[in-house]
């Protein structure tokens, strides 16, 4: 129930905050721009010229694997077109390695485990500075 509620509140976000252009790049499962699970150098919804603020991105990532899974929920806000603020949530489906945790030694361990992802990006060097041909 919990999910079905999550994933339709981030489909009405998603559907109030489309636009005309894509906000790439994507988000990784940790929180921060990129594709699934590697970062890249660009940011996500850079703001526009003479504005502090980008447009806010966020994110969901699932793998269904039989009895493991993961889900992972992201949002960043891009500062100055130079600074990338982000946090993700994530949460492991362990399937059945808890009940063998039980068998074999007695203690009980919980069938998930969450972890929180807070990090920051910066653009230290922006690309084509110093009138260098970056290839």
């Amino acid at each position: 129930m919990k999910k079905t509620i999550l994933l339709s509140i981030m489909t009405l976000l998603f559907a109030v905050g489309a636009q005309a252009d894509p906000p790439l790049p994507l988000h990784t499962i940790e929180g921060n721009s990129g594709c699934f699970a590697v970062s890249t150098a660009y940011m996500a919804n850079p703001p526009k010229e003479g504005e502090i603020f980008g447009r806010p991105s966020f994110s969901t990532s699932a793998i269904f694997a039989r009895e493991k899974n993961l889900q992972s929920f992201a949002v960043t806000e891009n500062l100055f077109g130079r600074i990338e603020l982000g946090y993700a949530y994530e949460r492991f489906g362990l399937g059945d390695w808890p009940s063998d945790v039980k068998t074999a030694a007695g203690a009980k361990v919980d069938n998930h485990l969450g972890l929180h992802n807070f990090n920051i990006r910066a653009m230290v060097i922006e690309e084509g500075s110093f009138d260098c041909p970056w290839y």
